[in-house]
């Protein structure tokens, strides 16, 4: 039996939809985890652990808002107990290393700038210490940039989308910066490895594309494929992001599950603009 947690978010939505796909059984945990658990699955079990509270830029850097997820943490220990968890894979975030102006790898020193990351780091040392103690295995995947349908209207990608398709020039910084994006396909595939590998350990790993690419060619490639009458990127509106370079090496990834990134930055816009597409026709 799988478990998700999260399973409203973009990312956890994206897992269960593909996975019931794949016609396997997945169980969505709700908010109130231990009052609504199911019966003990006498299968092999695992727990997707999606859930996290402050996604967003501004209450990334909320000391208060952040530290809640180490409260959630301890309860979803008490999870893993109840169910009988035999395998937890968890999203931790590409914000545990901190800045690095160069290709990142699991190797790199751990130096989050913000309350996200430093409870990212502290989340995954907690869940580490107990996976090991109960003998369960924990795979904790550090997320680079996902992108998609179904994605956050606040996140760059959608939004530059939705402002073009509504003809409305979005305020941008000068999107100089190199970042690594990865579809939410790639993801969700990732994941499905993962579940169906039974020879691993437990490991941290980059769940990244390994593929630079400048932000103002995805903002290009977007104004490009839709085309809209009047509107245009207004570069340098808004500041930088102070991280310039972000690209993770996923080749221990690649490796272990025989994981590789299907789906181009060209192919995965195209899929993720006619998806805000078919949403615009649906809300006239």
């Amino acid at each position: 039996m799988i478990y998700l947690t999260g399973g409203n978010g973009f990312i956890g939505n994206s897992i269960y939809h593909f996975l019931i796909n794949k016609k396997l059984q997945v169980y969505k945990l709700q908010r109130e985890y231990l009052e609504n658990l199911p019966p003990v699955s006498n299968e092999k079990n695992y727990l997707i652990h999606c859930a996290w509270n402050g996604l967003h830029s501004v209450d990334r850097k909320s000391k208060e808002i952040q530290s809640s997820n180490i409260r959630l943490t301890k309860t979803i220990i008490k999870v893993l107990k109840e169910l009988k968890i035999d395998k937890v894979i968890a999203f931790g975030s590409q914000a545990e290393y901190g800045i690095v102006n160069k290709k990142i790898k699991e190797t790199f020193p751990l130096k989050p700038l913000e309350p996200y990351g430093l409870n990212k780091v502290t989340t995954s040392r907690i869940l580490s210490s107990f996976c090991e103690s109960e003998k369960m295995k924990l795979i904790w995947l550090r997320l680079f940039d996902a992108y998609g349908p179904g994605d956050n209207i606040k996140w760059l990608i959608p939004y530059v989308i939705n402002s073009a398709l509504n003809d409305f020039s979005p305020k941008l910084s000068t999107c100089s910066q190199i970042w690594d994006f990865l579809y939410i396909d790639d993801i969700c595939n990732c994941i499905y490895k993962i579940i169906n590998f039974e020879n691993d350990e437990s490991d941290f790993y980059n769940l990244s594309s390994n593929k630079e690419i400048v932000i103002k060619d995805i903002i290009e490639n977007i104004f490009q494929i839709i085309k809209p009458l009047n509107a245009k990127p207004l570069y340098g509106e808004n500041e930088n992001n102070n991280l310039y370079y972000l690209n993770g090496d996923n080749k221990k990834l690649k490796l272990m599950y025989d994981w590789q990134v299907n789906i181009s930055i060209d192919q995965g816009l195209i899929e993720t603009i006619e998806f805000y597409k078919r949403l615009k026709f649906l809300n006239q």
